[in-house]
């Protein structure tokens, strides 16, 4: 259901929306040349604004209508890069891919892994795809039990407002849906 889902969305939406207000957020970390995957990219929007902002990105999404590197973020080879990024990722995956994608980002990654997904803490509205909603608590666990340390943490609305240009017509219900954003040292 999420690929159909995703390539359809991918296929309307072919230029990236502007940056995220967490890619923002997460450059105030990084150094010029740094690199970056950008896993599950989508239309890469904030890849293309990390990349303008002399970040060496590599940029991957399972969607085949994306202007990506067409893979599996759970099935990745060995990339070494300064920093991982997922945002909206996490609660696409099953509990069992995103262990093997936190496996592969603490053996792959040197810096910093940047996390903003959808909190199970508020409303959980039906959705046309597959959508996981993330325990920020289990989550630190994991990431602890993974062996990444804290950095920042913030469970929070106010973070991503839905703009109707984004054409997902789903979430003009969830305008200003509950997000968790994550900082972790690998």
């Amino acid at each position: 259901m999420n690929e159909e889902y995703w390539n359809n969305y991918y296929t309307r939406y072919t230029e990236p929306f502007e940056p995220s207000s967490f890619s923002r957020f997460a450059l105030q970390y990084m150094n010029k040349a740094e690199k970056l995957i950008d896993l599950g990219c989508g239309n890469c929007r904030d890849s293309v604004f990390f990349s303008k902002n002399d970040i060496n990105v590599i940029a991957i999404d399972k969607s085949e209508s994306t202007q990506a590197i067409c893979a599996d973020v759970t099935k990745l080879r060995n990339i070494n890069t300064t920093h991982s990024y997922a945002r909206f990722l996490l609660h696409c995956l099953t509990d069992e891919e995103e262990n093997d994608l936190l496996r592969w980002v603490k053996r792959n990654t040197k810096k910093y892994l940047f996390i903003e997904t959808r909190s199970d803490a508020g409303n959980r509205l039906p959705s046309t795809h597959y959508r996981r909603y993330i325990n920020m608590n289990k989550l630190l666990s994991k990431l602890i039990y993974f062996n990444f340390k804290i950095k920042y943490c913030k469970e929070s609305n106010g973070l991503s407002i839905y703009d109707s240009k984004f054409g997902a017509d789903e979430n003009k219900q969830d305008i200003d849906p509950i997000l968790i954003r994550v900082v972790a040292q690998a």
